[in-house]
């Protein structure tokens, strides 16, 4: 008699002189498929034997078919194909996205049926939740990168996401930063505070808070007036505190401070100088900072004095970059301190600021010719 265990699970067979045997498919990285057979006297024996080799299986890699439900492909895309490649926060971060937005619609159905429909179903209720379009947009290319690799894969035609409308970022994107006064203000209540200083210095040097946190102490350089930037803090697949280096190259970087910076940094370093730490900005007992400690409750603080609603760690570095542009300072340098890895990613990020600079080149001009 034959009995057949759930999808994926091979198949349980009893011979007719009462032993059993088992067999299961198999489809290693290479999209080779074999089957796999074990057997054993007794019905339990055959079942722990075909545990073992699937938990061998498991370990060698996923068997990866076009028949597999779409959760079970992402998960194989995450873990196989973007953990090894790219930093841990950012594996945290597509996952989140797939858990929240794509495996709802997506989640049982097999790969081999997915079409432009689901993909539209997807990204309306992005647009319908609220969400930006920033949001729409990476949702989009996380699916059309996973669903490029099952095309590379063999295990689908073609990609349905490319019979879906892209997004328009350059016209959509809403950034919310501080004026130049309000960035004053800002600075004023930071030093009101114990390790205000983090985030005085995050709108004065546009470094991530990430970059921040992993500052040492030998990286501030307060006679030259550079910070280097050789680190970033980051969260771990299991949410863990991570310290790697920065995500390219043009990351590892020097950024030039002023007068005004250096002589809050000092006071801070002279304030801190009895604590045994490595790390610039530590707790009281030299521990490196996490951002949702301690920052973040006086970051909270300061943003309510100064009155301005939406302004997040990462809005501080936007605001360092759009006072810098409307000051007239080149976008290359602006590039350069903000640690882009192109040009384009600064001008595509703050195209929104640069046409209110047109009328200072226009009197520019007026200068010349005048």
């Amino acid at each position: 008699m034959k009995k057949r265990r759930g999808r994926g699970e091979g198949s349980i067979i009893e011979r007719p002189n009462g032993t059993w045997y088992a067999q299961i498919s198999h489809t290693d990285a290479k999209g080779n498929r074999t089957r796999i057979t074990v057997t054993a006297k007794t019905k339990s024996q055959v079942q722990k034997k075909l545990r073992e080799r699937q938990t061998a299986i498991e370990k060698q890699g996923l068997a990866v078919t076009s028949e597999m439900t779409c959760e079970a492909f992402f998960a194989y895309w995450l873990r196989d194909v973007v953990a090894p490649s790219r930093s841990p926060s950012t594996f945290v971060a597509y996952d989140t996205k797939f858990r929240i937005w794509v495996l709802p619609i997506l989640g049982r159905i097999p790969l081999s049926s997915v079409g432009p429909d689901e993909i539209n179903t997807i990204l309306r209720g992005v647009t319908d939740s609220g969400k930006s379009s920033g949001t729409r947009h990476l949702v989009r290319a996380l699916l059309s990168s996973a669903l490029t690799h099952a095309v590379e894969r063999g295990l689908i035609a073609s990609n349905p996401v490319g019979k879906t409308a892209s997004v328009n970022l350059l016209h959509n994107r809403s950034i919310t930063v501080y004026t130049e006064e309000q960035a004053v203000k800002f600075v004023e209540e930071c030093k009101k505070h114990r390790l205000g200083i983090l985030w005085e210095t995050a709108i004065q040097t546009g470094l991530r808070i990430g970059e921040l946190l992993a500052l040492k102490r030998s990286d501030v350089n307060l006679k030259d007036g550079v910070i280097h930037v050789r680190r970033t803090q980051c969260l771990g697949v299991k949410q863990e505190i991570l310290v790697r280096a920065p995500k390219t190259t043009a990351g590892v970087r020097a950024v030039a401070i002023g007068a005004i910076l250096i002589e809050s940094l000092k006071s801070h370093a002279a304030a801190t100088a009895g604590i045994e730490t490595e790390w610039f900005f530590s707790d009281q007992q030299g521990k490196m900072l996490t951002r949702e400690a301690e920052p973040k409750a006086i970051l909270k603080k300061i943003r309510k004095a100064v009155g301005v609603a939406g302004i997040t760690p990462h809005a501080l570095r936007h605001t360092h970059a759009t006072l810098l542009l409307m000051a007239g300072i080149n976008v290359k340098v602006v590039s350069e301190r903000l640690g882009h890895s192109k040009v384009a990613i600064t001008l595509g990020t703050y195209q929104h600021f640069l046409p209110s600079m047109q009328q200072g080149a226009a009197l520019v001009m007026d200068g010349v010719f005048r």
